[in-house]
């Protein structure tokens, strides 16, 4: 969970580089379409295939 006044693209990027972290070994997730470019290429940078879903 994040503050309202985080977008969802900072908790996004934010949420995956703590996940690289503490799981090296996740390559996929899932994000709703509120998720855009920034995340998806910050999950791509840390070997992670971000697809959005509706």
């Amino acid at each position: 969970m994040t503050a309202a006044g985080v977008s969802d693209n900072s908790g996004g990027i934010r949420l995956l580089s703590r996940i690289t972290v503490a799981t090296p070994g996740v390559t996929q997730a899932w994000a709703h379409t509120g998720y855009r470019t920034k995340v998806i290429d910050h999950g791509a940078r840390l070997g992670i295939d971000v697809d959005v879903v509706q």
